[in-house]
């Protein structure tokens, strides 16, 4: 009598489980998941794409910024400065031009000097950095000053006459970092010229 009582429980236990199902199955829980994939994959190809804009639009300003801040501290020194003593490309000195490329060496006469001995501004690029020092006109920038850029790859100066002449010049500084590129630019006009 005791086993049909244990059999008529275990009969009704399992009639209950069948009746109740309290889980999801293998192939409902493939499906959701199919479907979230569905949706996810073009919602995040619009996010990953967004996210590089971003990422681009960023480094452009960060590089701009840079580029700013230099072209300030190079700005203020010329307006002082009585006029271009030298520019060098390549170790090679350009003489009687208006306009100069990618330049590496920029010597600026200073004229605030109030000693016997000319002074001189020393702008130099090297290693997408800018340079500057102050003292003679041979003077190392790398050596003695220091560094008012960086990610700067090249400048462009054009004067208003042949470069030691001009009152004034016009001058680019481009900035790069991996595959962003910028550039800012600004007129000077030597006051004491």
């Amino acid at each position: 009598m005791e086993n049909i009582k244990i059999k008529n429980k275990i009969g009704k236990g399992v009639q209950k489980m069948k009746d109740t199902k309290k889980g999801i199955t293998l192939i409902e829980l493939i499906i959701v998941i199919a479907l979230i994939g569905i949706i996810l994959i073009p919602i995040s190809n619009f996010f990953l794409t967004s996210y590089s804009s971003l990422h681009k639009v960023d480094k452009e300003i960060e590089l701009q910024s840079q580029g700013e801040e230099a072209l300030e501290k190079f700005v203020k020194i010329s307006m002082i400065s009585s006029g271009i003593q030298s520019i060098k490309k390549h170790n090679e000195e350009l003489k009687s031009q208006k306009k100069c490329i990618s330049v590496d060496r920029i010597v600026l006469k200073n004229s605030s000097s109030s000693s016997e001995v000319d002074d001189y501004d020393v702008f130099q690029l090297l290693d997408n950095k800018l340079w500057y020092g102050r003292g003679e006109k041979d003077l190392d920038a790398t050596k003695i000053g220091k560094v008012i850029g960086k990610n700067i790859y090249s400048i462009d100066i054009e004067g208003t006459k042949d470069l030691k002449e001009a009152e004034g010049i016009y001058i680019v500084i481009n900035l790069s970092y991996k595959n962003v590129k910028s550039a800012v630019e600004s007129k000077v006009y030597f006051r004491n010229k």
